[in-house]
Parts: structure tokens; C-alpha cells; sequence
């Protein structure tokens, strides 16, 4: 319990809480209390929404499902709904390890680059208290389903902390709502937690540490933007 107290006060007062981090370096129980429920939210979503309607739904702006028959687009369709029931709790689970591992092997190697002195441990330390962040954007999803009728709606377009949610993808065309989905607090906040982390246990300055975390994440933003 005490590391999920630590986990909280990295993200409510995160100067003082990665101070404390520094000395603890504890991580996996907030980070598998995250993983577990965020799969858990997504299984539900995926299991009790119509997958199918969904999917028709964002397919059919695809320029490229023009470039087939209506009987392969429907084997499409249903091949993609059967898939994604399993798929996305799956990827939540797998991916959130494969994320973790990812982002800390990058602070790890840029203090390097640095000359800073940061373990892989201290590195996997930031990231997994960080992390505990999202156990709050999962809550919010999970009240979210208990209290709206979710069946026909893209799992993007139900949580009103990202931009998109205010808006459709037809009045903003592909592009910018795609930009809009991506600029979401739990993302900047989650983000700013690391800047803040590198910071603390590089000594690097603030403002170092915060273009060493900001810039991939807006190149990243940007590359799923032009890709769409």
C-alpha cells in the first residue's frame, strides 16, 4: 500500500513525490493495478460493444475499402469485428508492458546521451509511477461505460478528456480530428510526470528534461496524423 501512496503523490505533487521515488524506486504495484483494470475496461467495452457496427462505421471513410466488392468488404468487416473482441483487451495488456519497457529504455538511453546518471531501474521507476496516471483516465472510462449506452460508439470518441470528443471527424475532415484525438490531458499530464522524474533524478535542467520527454511525443503526434 505504501507504494501505491507514493504512486499517488508522484502524481498530485510530483517534485516531492519523485524526490521520495529517488529513495524507493518501487513501481510494479501501481503499474499492474493500472494494467489489470485498464484490460479489464477495455475487455468490457470490446465485448459489449457492436464491434461490427463500429467498424462499418470507420471502414467506410477508408478511401481504400472503395477499392473492394461489397462481399469482400462485409468478410472484412466481420474478420475485424471477430478479431478486435480479443485484440483489444490483448493489446491493452501486452502493449501497456511493451510501452513501459519502451519509454524507459528511451530516458535511459538519453541520460546517457546526457552523461547523467541514471540506472534502467530508475528509468522503469519513473515511467511505471507515471503510468499510475492512467489508472484515473480508466476510471473515468469505466463510469463512462457503466452510464451510457456505449455499443455504437469508437472507444476514441467516448472519453471527453481529448480534444476529438467535441468534435466529428466529418466537420474536422481526417486529419485535424485525428490531431484532436491525440491532444488529451492523461497524455500531457502522464508526459509532464516524466520531464519532471528525468529532472529530478538527472539534475538535468527542468527545461532539458521537458524538450527530452515533449519533442518524441509531439513527433509521434504528428507521424499518426500524417499516416492517417
Amino acid at each position: 500500500m505504501e507504494s501505491l501512496k507514493l504512486a499517488f503523490e508522484v502524481i498530485t505533487s510530483p517534485f516531492k513525490g519523485f524526490e521520495k521515488l529517488k529513495e524507493k524506486k518501487t513501481f510494479w504495484l501501481p503499474f499492474l493495478l493500472t494494467v489489470i483494470l485498464s484490460t479489464a475496461a477495455t475487455g468490457y467495452y470490446a465485448f459489449n460493444a457492436d464491434m461490427k457496427y463500429v467498424i462499418t462505421q470507420k471502414l467506410e471513410k477508408s478511401e481504400k475499402m472503395q477499392q473492394f466488392s461489397k462481399e469482400q468488404a462485409d468478410q472484412i468487416i466481420n474478420m475485424q469485428s471477430k478479431v478486435a473482441k480479443y485484440a483489444m483487451p490483448i493489446g491493452a495488456f501486452v502493449g501497456s508492458f511493451f510501452f513501459l519497457l519502451i519509454v524507459a529504455l528511451y530516458l535511459f538511453t538519453m541520460a546517457k546521451v546526457y552523461t547523467s546518471d541514471l540506472s534502467f531501474k530508475d528509468a522503469l521507476a519513473i515511467t511505471g509511477n507515471a503510468f499510475f496516471v492512467y489508472l484515473l483516465s480508466t476510471i473515468i472510462f469505466i463510469i463512462i461505460l457503466l452510464i451510457t449506452d456505449f455499443k455504437t460508439t469508437p472507444v476514441e470518441s467516448l472519453m471527453p478528456t481529448n480534444l476529438g470528443y467535441y468534435f466529428s471527424s466529418q466537420a474536422l475532415g481526417k486529419k485535424l480530428y485525428t490531431l484532436f484525438t491525440k491532444i488529451d490531458i492523461f497524455g500531457i499530464w502522464f508526459a509532464s510526470l516524466l520531464g519532471i522524474g528525468f529532472h529530478i533524478f538527472t539534475e538535468e535542467s527542468l527545461t532539458k528534461s521537458f524538450l527530452t520527454v515533449f519533442i518524441p511525443y509531439i513527433a509521434l503526434i504528428v507521424i499518426s496524423v500524417l499516416l492517417v
